[in-house]
């Protein structure tokens, strides 16, 4: 199924700061998908581009339409904007592209959304809440990241994962398990 204009049920409001990969997510999610790949297909993309935050002008353009969200707006989440911004050698040298950093704070509260300007290299703070921003578990060392609206691939190897903003929320068991815990369960937990 791919989604047109007249299928989106929701449109959520883009919230100034969020990346629109984090958008993407929630605009999926609102409609009751179960990930991206269905909106992907409809702004003429792979899933993968949308997974790092690389939105042409078509795709803002597509996205605005079927969410209700001004261009403007959306274009500031874009890391095609920071690149166009910073040009092409300090983008390559400023933006992690390969994996998301959140506020641990943010994830116990369910908010899970992350921002364009966490995709900076120095960017270490959530400033909202004043607390070091985490790209992976604090036990395992495995990265966090988003995609098929899950945090994912969470592995723990014992019983103790201390430190760990997700751990209330996770499974836990001894050995070498993997555990992915739904942003919607962790959403609507709170």
């Amino acid at each position: 199924m791919v989604f047109h204009k007249k299928t989106l049920i929701r449109h959520p409001k883009y919230i100034e700061g969020e990346s629109l990969v984090s958008y993407t997510y929630r605009l999926s999610k609102e409609n009751r998908y179960s990930g991206i790949t269905n909106l992907a297909k409809n702004l003429n993309c792979p899933s993968s581009q949308i997974n790092k935050n690389e939105f042409n002008h078509s795709m803002i353009r597509r996205l605005s339409q079927l969410s209700d969200n001004p261009i403007e707006n959306l274009k500031s989440g874009s890391a095609n904007t920071i690149r166009l911004m910073l040009g092409d050698t300090l983008y390559n040298h400023m933006i992690q592209r390969h994996r998301i950093k959140y506020c641990p704070i943010c994830i116990e509260k369910g908010e899970l959304r992350h921002r364009w300007y966490w995709s900076f290299y120095p960017y270490t703070v959530c400033l909202e809440h004043s607390v070091l921003l985490i790209d992976r578990c604090s036990f395992c060392q495995s990265y966090i990241g988003i995609k098929d609206n899950k945090i994912h691939k969470r592995h723990y190897r014992s019983q103790s994962c201390e430190g760990c903003p997700l751990r209330e929320h996770c499974t836990k068991a001894a050995g070498n398990l993997e555990v992915i815990v739904s942003l919607e369960w962790l959403c609507y937990q709170k």
